[in-house]
């Protein structure tokens, strides 16, 4: 039989490693991370002439790194098109439907991000300067997902071909297709099929401070079933000076929770595709909402008849 003793010296290199292991996958590490990329994303609007515009962050409570994971998702799907507009590379296609996502699962993506904007410096000969910057002390997820939406902001203004409400109705489209999937396992709800009237001359606030309260009802749908669910807080349902990706990275929060309530039932059918619309204007995504709304209030509707026991 062979002899599995470990050496003193090999043991103590395991824990040593164990401990760095557990360092590179805490919050703390991965805003280090975000940090970083700030860093390259001012130096490339620098470079470009560009003087970004900096909003108030997001508020948000008990973020969960799941949600964290979708937000970096989207710096990740961003960041691949503004390389591909000075480079003519396309990034790698990911999977971001993680349930189970964790700190280090995010800082892989973080550094595929590092990746882009790394080639963009390189076509731009930009070398950024080594500074020595004090170590962030104990961020949390909720400190990582407020960044990387800023990062998000950031990289929207560099892209020639920027975020626009096509992509927002896409993606309230695709909840939709969750939304409607998820009722179908409820025997006594009601199919929701058509939008409310359409009201012309919407802006990107009114589309954004919508899906604010929205989301706040949905939130509050999760709780009841003892679900971790990021939590917007109220004031964002009256955020004035509203980009466009702003709406879109508020609509992606909504398909990472209805694609995490989809993948807990095992009945619920295969959602239908969503589809690019082509052009659309911020009122054609309001009216869209309506359809999501509509169907947030059956599914409240017939958990609560469900909870009454009828």
């Amino acid at each position: 039989m062979k002899n599995t003793r470990l050496l003193p010296g090999v043991v103590i290199c395991l824990v040593i490693a164990l401990q760095n292991a557990s360092a590179a996958t805490s919050p703390t590490n991965v805003y280090q991370k975000a940090m970083e990329l700030n860093d390259q994303l001012i130096a490339i609007a620098a470079e470009m002439g560009i003087s970004t515009m900096s909003l108030a962050p997001i508020e948000v409570e008990s973020v969960s790194p799941r949600e964290v994971y979708f937000q970096a998702g989207t710096l990740h799907e961003k960041t691949a098109r503004l390389m591909f507009e000075f480079t003519g590379k396309e990034g790698n296609l990911i999977e971001i439907q993680k349930w189970d996502a964790t700190p280090s699962d995010v800082l892989t993506l973080m550094n595929q991000v590092e990746k882009h904007l790394g080639k963009i410096s390189s076509k731009l000969n930009i070398v950024l300067q080594n500074k020595q910057k004090a170590r962030i002390q104990n961020a949390q997820p909720k400190d990582v997902f407020q960044l990387i939406v800023q990062l998000n902001r950031l990289t929207n203004q560099l892209l020639d071909f920027k975020f626009s409400p096509a992509q927002s109705h896409q993606k309230i489209t695709e909840s939709i297709a969750l939304a409607s999937a998820v009722l179908q396992t409820y025997p006594d709800s009601t199919p929701v099929f058509y939008p409310r009237e359409r009201i012309g001359g919407k802006t990107p606030s009114d589309v954004y401070q919508k899906l604010a309260a929205m989301y706040r009802e949905l939130s509050a749908l999760f709780r009841t079933f003892d679900k971790d669910c990021l939590i917007l807080d109220e004031s964002e349902i009256s955020r004035e000076n509203v980009l466009p990706s702003d709406v879109y990275d508020l609509a992606v929060l909504f398909v990472s929770q209805f694609s995490y309530w989809h993948s807990m039932l095992h009945d619920a059918p295969t959602p239908k595709q969503s589809y690019y619309p082509g052009k659309v204007l911020p009122s054609d995504v309001f009216q869209r909402l309506s359809i999501l709304d509509q169907q947030i209030s059956e599914l409240m509707r017939v958990n609560k008849f469900k909870a009454a026991g009828n």
